[in-house]
Protein backbone atom coordinates (compact mmCIF):
# COMPACT_ATOMS: atom_id res chain seq x y z
CA UNK A 1 0.00 0.00 0.00
CA UNK A 2 1.55 3.28 -1.12
CA UNK A 3 2.02 6.24 1.17
CA UNK A 4 -0.31 8.33 -1.01
CA UNK A 5 -3.06 5.76 -0.56
CA UNK A 6 -2.48 5.71 3.21
CA UNK A 7 -2.64 9.50 3.41
CA UNK A 8 -5.84 9.54 1.38
CA UNK A 9 -7.51 7.36 4.02
CA UNK A 10 -6.67 9.73 6.89
CA UNK A 11 -9.66 11.93 7.89
CA UNK A 12 -9.32 15.57 6.94
CA UNK A 13 -9.48 16.76 10.57
CA UNK A 14 -6.38 14.70 11.42
CA UNK A 15 -4.61 15.98 8.31
CA UNK A 16 -5.29 19.56 9.41
CA UNK A 17 -4.08 18.83 12.96
CA UNK A 18 -0.87 17.25 11.68
CA UNK A 19 -0.29 20.09 9.23
CA UNK A 20 -0.73 22.85 11.82
CA UNK A 21 1.34 21.04 14.46
CA UNK A 22 4.23 20.13 12.17
CA UNK A 23 4.42 23.65 10.76
CA UNK A 24 4.51 25.20 14.24
CA UNK A 25 7.14 22.75 15.51
CA UNK A 26 9.36 23.35 12.46
CA UNK A 27 9.04 27.12 12.94
CA UNK A 28 9.94 26.81 16.63
CA UNK A 29 12.94 24.61 15.89
CA UNK A 30 14.18 26.97 13.18
CA UNK A 31 13.68 30.00 15.40
CA UNK A 32 15.51 28.29 18.30
CA UNK A 33 18.39 27.30 16.02
CA UNK A 34 18.75 30.86 14.72
CA UNK A 35 18.73 32.25 18.29
CA UNK A 36 21.36 29.75 19.40
CA UNK A 37 23.61 30.58 16.45
CA UNK A 38 23.20 34.30 17.08
CA UNK A 39 23.97 33.81 20.77
CA UNK A 40 27.07 31.78 19.93
CA UNK A 41 28.26 34.40 17.44
CA UNK A 42 27.60 37.22 19.88
CA UNK A 43 29.48 35.40 22.65
CA UNK A 44 32.42 34.68 20.34
CA UNK A 45 32.51 38.32 19.22
CA UNK A 46 32.59 39.52 22.84
CA UNK A 47 35.38 37.07 23.69
CA UNK A 48 37.38 38.13 20.61
CA UNK A 49 37.02 41.78 21.55
CA UNK A 50 38.18 41.07 25.10
CA UNK A 51 41.16 39.04 23.83
CA UNK A 52 42.19 41.94 21.61
CA UNK A 53 42.04 44.39 24.52
CA UNK A 54 44.03 42.07 26.82
CA UNK A 55 46.64 41.53 24.11
CA UNK A 56 47.07 45.29 23.80
CA UNK A 57 47.45 45.61 27.58
CA UNK A 58 49.87 42.68 27.85
CA UNK A 59 52.03 44.02 25.06
CA UNK A 60 52.84 47.05 27.22
CA UNK A 61 54.16 44.80 29.97
CA UNK A 62 56.50 42.67 27.88
CA UNK A 63 60.07 43.05 29.12
CA UNK A 64 63.30 41.80 27.63
CA UNK A 65 65.58 39.46 29.52
CA UNK A 66 69.00 40.70 30.70
CA UNK A 67 70.67 37.83 28.92
CA UNK A 68 72.26 38.25 25.52
CA UNK A 69 69.63 36.05 23.90
CA UNK A 70 66.44 37.57 22.63
CA UNK A 71 64.18 36.33 25.38
CA UNK A 72 61.08 38.20 26.52
CA UNK A 73 58.99 37.89 29.67
CA UNK A 74 55.83 39.31 31.17
CA UNK A 75 55.81 41.68 34.08
CA UNK A 76 53.11 39.66 35.81
CA UNK A 77 53.15 41.87 38.88
CA UNK A 78 51.74 44.80 36.96
CA UNK A 79 49.53 42.88 34.49
CA UNK A 80 46.01 42.94 35.91
CA UNK A 81 43.64 40.64 34.03
CA UNK A 82 41.02 38.09 34.97
CA UNK A 83 42.36 34.64 35.92
CA UNK A 84 40.06 33.10 33.32
CA UNK A 85 42.46 34.30 30.62
CA UNK A 86 46.02 33.26 29.92
CA UNK A 87 48.78 35.24 28.21
CA UNK A 88 51.68 33.42 26.58
CA UNK A 89 54.94 34.63 25.07
CA UNK A 90 56.46 32.23 22.56
CA UNK A 91 59.54 32.38 20.39
CA UNK A 92 59.52 32.00 16.60
CA UNK A 93 60.66 28.39 17.26
CA UNK A 94 57.53 27.73 19.38
CA UNK A 95 59.49 27.81 22.65
CA UNK A 96 57.70 29.06 25.73
CA UNK A 97 59.22 32.28 27.02
CA UNK A 98 56.73 33.18 29.67
CA UNK A 99 53.09 32.63 30.58
CA UNK A 100 50.49 34.17 32.80
CA UNK A 101 47.36 32.43 34.03
CA UNK A 102 46.42 29.55 36.35
CA UNK A 103 45.85 27.13 33.45
CA UNK A 104 48.57 28.43 31.16
CA UNK A 105 49.63 25.86 28.56
CA UNK A 106 51.79 26.05 25.48
CA UNK A 107 49.51 26.59 22.50
CA UNK A 108 50.66 25.98 18.91
CA UNK A 109 51.90 28.93 16.89
CA UNK A 110 49.42 29.30 14.04
CA UNK A 111 51.06 32.30 12.44
CA UNK A 112 49.98 31.15 9.03
CA UNK A 113 46.33 31.37 10.01
CA UNK A 114 44.06 34.24 10.91
CA UNK A 115 44.79 36.02 14.13
CA UNK A 116 41.74 34.49 15.79
CA UNK A 117 41.45 30.73 15.98
CA UNK A 118 39.97 28.00 18.14
CA UNK A 119 41.90 25.04 19.56
CA UNK A 120 40.05 21.94 20.67
CA UNK A 121 42.10 19.70 22.97
CA UNK A 122 40.14 16.44 22.83
CA UNK A 123 42.56 14.71 25.20
CA UNK A 124 41.87 17.13 28.07
CA UNK A 125 38.40 18.09 26.83
CA UNK A 126 39.50 21.73 26.68
CA UNK A 127 38.54 24.30 24.08
CA UNK A 128 40.42 27.56 23.74
CA UNK A 129 39.65 30.72 21.84
CA UNK A 130 43.00 32.30 20.97
CA UNK A 131 44.14 35.68 19.70
CA UNK A 132 47.72 35.88 18.43
CA UNK A 133 49.84 38.81 17.30
CA UNK A 134 53.57 39.35 16.76
CA UNK A 135 55.70 41.25 19.22
CA UNK A 136 56.59 44.83 18.26
CA UNK A 137 60.09 43.97 17.03
CA UNK A 138 58.87 40.99 15.09
CA UNK A 139 60.66 38.50 17.35
CA UNK A 140 58.21 36.06 18.84
CA UNK A 141 54.50 36.09 19.41
CA UNK A 142 52.08 37.02 22.12
CA UNK A 143 49.01 34.88 22.56
CA UNK A 144 45.92 35.53 24.66
CA UNK A 145 43.62 32.57 25.21
CA UNK A 146 40.30 31.98 26.92
CA UNK A 147 38.73 28.65 27.79
CA UNK A 148 35.37 28.40 26.05
CA UNK A 149 34.52 24.86 27.14
CA UNK A 150 33.13 26.34 30.35
CA UNK A 151 30.11 27.38 28.30
CA UNK A 152 29.35 23.76 27.44
CA UNK A 153 27.01 23.40 30.42
CA UNK A 154 25.32 26.66 29.47
CA UNK A 155 24.70 25.51 25.90
CA UNK A 156 23.53 22.11 27.17
CA UNK A 157 21.05 23.84 29.47
CA UNK A 158 19.87 26.02 26.57
CA UNK A 159 19.45 22.99 24.31
CA UNK A 160 17.55 21.11 27.03
CA UNK A 161 15.31 24.12 27.60
CA UNK A 162 14.66 24.49 23.88
CA UNK A 163 13.79 20.80 23.48
CA UNK A 164 11.49 20.93 26.52
CA UNK A 165 9.82 24.08 25.23
CA UNK A 166 9.34 22.56 21.77
CA UNK A 167 7.77 19.43 23.29
CA UNK A 168 5.42 21.43 25.52
CA UNK A 169 4.49 23.90 22.80
CA UNK A 170 4.11 21.03 20.33
CA UNK A 171 1.68 19.27 22.67
CA UNK A 172 -0.19 22.53 23.23
CA UNK A 173 -0.28 23.16 19.49
CA UNK A 174 -1.85 19.74 18.91
CA UNK A 175 -4.59 20.52 21.43
CA UNK A 176 -5.15 23.96 19.89
CA UNK A 177 -5.14 22.47 16.38
CA UNK A 178 -7.79 19.93 17.41
CA UNK A 179 -10.00 22.69 18.82
CA UNK A 180 -9.39 24.96 15.84
CA UNK A 181 -10.08 22.15 13.37
CA UNK A 182 -13.32 21.30 15.17
CA UNK A 183 -14.33 24.97 14.92
CA UNK A 184 -13.41 25.20 11.24
CA UNK A 185 -15.22 21.98 10.31
CA UNK A 186 -18.34 22.77 12.37
CA UNK A 187 -20.18 24.39 9.39
CA UNK A 188 -19.31 21.35 7.26
CA UNK A 189 -20.75 19.00 9.88
CA UNK A 190 -23.91 21.13 10.02
CA UNK A 191 -24.21 20.89 6.23
CA UNK A 192 -23.74 17.12 6.40
CA UNK A 193 -26.49 16.77 9.00
CA UNK A 194 -28.87 18.93 6.93
CA UNK A 195 -28.11 16.96 3.79
CA UNK A 196 -28.84 13.74 5.67
CA UNK A 197 -32.41 14.89 6.42
CA UNK A 198 -33.27 15.68 2.80
CA UNK A 199 -35.62 13.44 0.81
CA UNK A 200 -38.05 13.68 -2.09
CA UNK A 201 -40.72 14.73 0.39
CA UNK A 202 -38.94 17.90 1.55
CA UNK A 203 -36.92 19.06 -1.43
CA UNK A 204 -38.07 22.61 -0.75
CA UNK A 205 -35.69 22.70 2.23
CA UNK A 206 -32.45 24.60 1.67
CA UNK A 207 -29.15 24.71 3.53
CA UNK A 208 -29.28 28.53 3.73
CA UNK A 209 -25.62 28.79 4.70
CA UNK A 210 -24.82 32.20 6.20
CA UNK A 211 -21.06 31.86 6.77
CA UNK A 212 -18.11 33.25 4.87
CA UNK A 213 -17.93 32.94 1.10
CA UNK A 214 -15.19 30.35 1.29
CA UNK A 215 -14.95 26.77 0.03
CA UNK A 216 -17.68 25.63 2.43
CA UNK A 217 -19.88 28.57 1.45
CA UNK A 218 -19.46 27.80 -2.25
CA UNK A 219 -20.25 24.13 -1.56
CA UNK A 220 -23.46 25.10 0.25
CA UNK A 221 -24.49 27.50 -2.53
CA UNK A 222 -23.83 24.88 -5.19
CA UNK A 223 -25.79 22.27 -3.25
CA UNK A 224 -28.77 24.62 -2.84
CA UNK A 225 -28.74 25.28 -6.59
CA UNK A 226 -28.66 21.54 -7.23
CA UNK A 227 -31.61 21.06 -4.85
CA UNK A 228 -33.58 23.70 -6.72
CA UNK A 229 -32.95 22.04 -10.08
CA UNK A 230 -33.82 18.65 -8.59
CA UNK A 231 -37.06 20.01 -7.10
CA UNK A 232 -38.12 21.47 -10.45
CA UNK A 233 -37.30 18.20 -12.21
CA UNK A 234 -39.23 16.05 -9.73
CA UNK A 235 -42.20 18.47 -9.79
CA UNK A 236 -42.37 18.22 -13.57
CA UNK A 237 -42.13 14.45 -13.32
CA UNK A 238 -45.04 14.35 -10.86
CA UNK A 239 -47.12 16.59 -13.12
CA UNK A 240 -46.36 14.34 -16.07
CA UNK A 241 -47.34 11.24 -14.11
CA UNK A 242 -50.60 12.88 -12.97
CA UNK A 243 -51.45 13.93 -16.53
CA UNK A 244 -50.58 10.52 -17.90
CA UNK A 245 -52.70 8.80 -15.23
CA UNK A 246 -55.61 11.04 -16.09
CA UNK A 247 -55.26 10.35 -19.81
CA UNK A 248 -55.04 6.61 -19.21
CA UNK A 249 -57.91 6.58 -16.73
CA UNK A 250 -60.42 7.98 -19.28
CA UNK A 251 -60.20 5.20 -21.94
CA UNK A 252 -59.94 2.52 -19.28
CA UNK A 253 -63.08 3.80 -17.57
CA UNK A 254 -64.91 3.99 -20.91
CA UNK A 255 -63.84 0.46 -21.80
CA UNK A 256 -64.91 -0.82 -18.40
CA UNK A 257 -68.31 0.88 -18.80
CA UNK A 258 -68.98 -0.59 -22.21
CA UNK A 259 -68.05 -4.05 -21.03
CA UNK A 260 -70.28 -3.77 -17.98
CA UNK A 261 -73.27 -2.56 -20.04
CA UNK A 262 -72.73 -5.20 -22.72
CA UNK A 263 -72.48 -8.04 -20.20
CA UNK A 264 -75.45 -6.89 -18.12
CA UNK A 265 -77.93 -8.74 -20.44
CA UNK A 266 -78.16 -10.77 -23.56
CA UNK A 267 -77.34 -8.82 -26.71
CA UNK A 268 -77.69 -9.33 -30.41
CA UNK A 269 -74.73 -9.86 -32.68
CA UNK A 270 -75.01 -6.26 -33.88
CA UNK A 271 -74.89 -4.97 -30.30
CA UNK A 272 -71.80 -7.05 -29.52
CA UNK A 273 -70.18 -5.78 -32.69
CA UNK A 274 -70.84 -2.15 -31.67
CA UNK A 275 -69.47 -2.80 -28.14
CA UNK A 276 -66.35 -4.51 -29.45
CA UNK A 277 -65.82 -1.67 -31.92
CA UNK A 278 -65.93 0.85 -29.07
CA UNK A 279 -63.52 -1.23 -26.99
CA UNK A 280 -61.16 -1.40 -29.99
CA UNK A 281 -61.35 2.37 -30.29
CA UNK A 282 -60.43 2.85 -26.62
CA UNK A 283 -57.56 0.35 -26.88
CA UNK A 284 -56.22 2.21 -29.92
CA UNK A 285 -56.38 5.38 -27.85
CA UNK A 286 -54.36 3.70 -25.08
CA UNK A 287 -51.75 2.57 -27.57
CA UNK A 288 -51.50 6.11 -28.92
CA UNK A 289 -51.05 7.53 -25.42
CA UNK A 290 -48.29 5.04 -24.64
CA UNK A 291 -46.37 6.15 -27.71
Amino acid sequence: MSSVHILSRIPIRYKLVLTYSIQLIVILLGFSLVLRLQFNQSLTAQIDETLLVIAGQAEQYVIRSNSSEKVFALNIHTLNISPQYQVILISPEDELWDAYGPDAILLPNLSGHSRYFTIDDSMQEDEWRVYQQPLPDGEGWIQVAYRTDIYGDLFSAIDTGVITAVILIGALSIVMAILFTAYVLRPLRALTQTIGTLSTQNLAQRLSYSGANDEIGMLATTFDAMLERLEVSITREKQFIDNAAHELRTPLTATKGHLSVTLSQERTSADYRIALSEIDHQISRLIKLSN
